[in-house]
């Protein structure tokens, strides 16, 4: 009994490792043949939210920022279908290792709140289309 136990856990163990070695080949396989650099990233977003005629009127509120293939959402969309449909575009993009939403939500934020560019943006924020980005966030909209 103790035996097939121990031989359980070794197969286990054996299959977790065989399954972070594939995933590391193929995290790496991607990161070699990834030419794509964080303009090229915004841009193909943008492209394609564009070519979506129900994003493409909300792109004033959905700021895309890429930093070493690493792409932040920023902003809001109008309904969840629209959150779903940018994010999906967004992490369908070639070269994007990391997609970060924290900022970016499914619905229009209340009329006085501080993601609002129109109310004035906090310290430490800037205005880019209809949102309030960080400082050091470049404005990719522009």
């Amino acid at each position: 009994m103790k035996v097939r136990k121990l031989l359980g856990f070794a197969a286990s163990g054996l299959f977790v490792a065989a399954v972070m070695f594939v995933m590391g080949t193929v995290s790496a396989a991607k990161a070699q043949s990834c030419d794509g650099s964080d303009d090229r990233i915004v841009a193909e977003i943008y492209a394609k939210i564009d070519n979506d005629k129900e994003l493409a009127r909300q792109r004033p509120h959905i700021v895309v920022v890429s930093k070493a293939g690493v792409v932040r959402l920023i902003g809001w969309t109008d309904d969840k279908r629209s959150y779903d449909k940018v994010v999906n575009i967004a992490a369908g993009v070639k070269c994007v290792v990391l997609l970060n939403v924290n900022m970016f939500d499914e619905a229009p934020p209340p009329a006085d709140s501080p993601l609002r560019s129109s109310n004035g943006c906090a310290p430490g924020t800037k205005p880019c289309g209809d949102v309030c980005i960080p400082e050091n966030d470049k404005c990719s909209l522009n």
